[in-house]
């Protein structure tokens, strides 16, 4: 599999992506201030890298019958690091939330905002899982009415499974919902991180980072409930972009020096460093990515690659992207089968790269406009939130009178 074919997939997303921003619907980008308009065009690249991830994997899946590790540490990269800098993007923003809060957070906000941001889509996700799962089960039950609807609490826990007995059940997506959870638990730890930040001193500072960097270099895996597990090596991920977040409210450098070209040349370098390096996610292919992705939050654009309107439309629908591009691997590939992968050869298989990035690109612009946006903006209202703070408000006045 040579590597040449995702840089020429790269650059039709981004043409795509530049016809797309013309439309009405995404005029909203231009109007929108951003303090990290670097890092929104980040995402983009990052969801199409996993994309590319799985379009490989899903050739040694059909010739080989397993799903697994690409022989290509290059493709295996785009995957793991496209993960592991998404987990950064969210330790950093939420921390940076809690440096500049003044130790005055709204909990209930944070988590009614999250609610509405990533479970409409997965809703739609796991309604297209089901639909084919029962089609390619001949809608008969092959389960247990009951079990199966524990399987589907399951996945609405992030925990995944097979659905109906139907074996391919998590391939449907490309078994991307496993991020989610770790993302879940970061959200939870907030409020104790909060405290942590706000009452420690930088003693506690040093005793977490020892003990996420010992859970890194020493992995275990716990359960925080029934069947979900949890390895200790991804929490590193978000503490870094935490620990970046405290730098770049800190730093004292100049912008102009920041958005050199210079700087440029070091990022690029560095993004080589990330796809190429032989021992995916060791200590010192973590040291890689963090140091790219600090200097792109500092606000280096890539020689304005990161400041287009395409990329920060790429950003801005990267969770569709990266939510349903397997599903889209799985439509073409296994439901409709538009080619038989088992008789090309990889060489002929990558000519399909280009035209499967546009078209995960073209879904997920559809997904985000009429799913993923519409709830987003119907979250910002804060409903629920506002009005259980509300109870939560008279049910303490009415005690307190009650202690009267």
């Amino acid at each position: 599999m040579n590597f040449e074919m995702s840089l020429i997939s790269f650059l039709v997303c981004i043409v795509a992506g530049s016809f797309l921003a013309k439309m009405k619907a995404f005029a909203f980008l231009t109007k929108r201030a951003s303090r990290f308009e670097t890092v929104d065009g980040l995402r983009g690249f990052l969801a199409i890298s996993v994309l590319f991830h799985h379009f490989v994997i899903t050739y040694y899946w059909k010739t080989s019958g397993r799903w697994t590790r690409p022989p290509e540490d290059y493709y295996e990269n785009y995957g793991k690091v496209g993960v592991a800098i998404f987990f950064m993007i969210t330790g950093f923003l939420f921390i940076s939330k809690i440096l500049h809060s003044k130790e005055k957070i709204d909990w209930l906000k944070i988590y009614e905002s999250r609610m509405f941001r990533i479970f409409p889509l997965y809703l739609f996700a796991l309604a297209s899982i089901s639909a084919i799962v029962f089609h390619n089960s001949s809608y008969q039950l092959r389960s247990d009415f009951l079990e199966i609807i524990s399987q589907h609490v399951k996945w609405m826990m992030f925990q995944g499974g097979s659905i109906n007995n139907y074996t391919e059940t998590k391939l449907i997506i490309a078994g991307v919902d496993w991020t989610l959870k770790y993302e879940w638990l970061f959200y939870i730890s907030l409020p104790f991180v909060s405290i942590a930040l706000w009452k420690g001193n930088k003693y506690t500072s040093f005793f977490l980072a020892a003990i996420i960097l010992f859970f890194n270099l020493y992995p275990t895996t716990f359960v925080v409930y029934p069947n979900a597990y949890f390895s200790t090596k991804y929490f590193i991920l978000f503490a870094i972009g935490g620990f970046v977040s405290h730098l770049a409210k800190n730093h004292k450098i100049d912008e102009s020096i920041i958005k050199s070209k210079f700087v440029s040349i070091v990022v690029l370098i560095l993004i080589f460093g990330c796809v190429f390096y032989p021992n995916t996610l060791d200590i010192i292919h973590i040291i890689i990515m963090s140091l790219f992705f600090f200097l792109v939050v500092l606000g280096n654009d890539l020689f304005g690659l990161f400041q287009l309107k395409s990329t920060k439309l790429l950003g801005e629908i990267s969770y569709s992207i990266y939510l349903l591009h397997g599903l889209v691997l799985y439509i073409l590939f296994t439901q409709l089968s538009v080619v038989d992968i088992s008789k090309i050869t990889p060489q002929k298989y990558l000519m399909f790269m280009p035209v499967v990035s546009i078209l995960v690109v073209l879904v997920s612009s559809v997904t985000f406009i009429f799913i993923e946006k519409k709830f987003i903006d119907f979250g910002r209202r804060y409903l629920f939130s506002r009005r259980l703070s509300s109870l939560m408000e008279n049910a303490n006045k009415a005690l307190q009178g009650t202690n009267r």
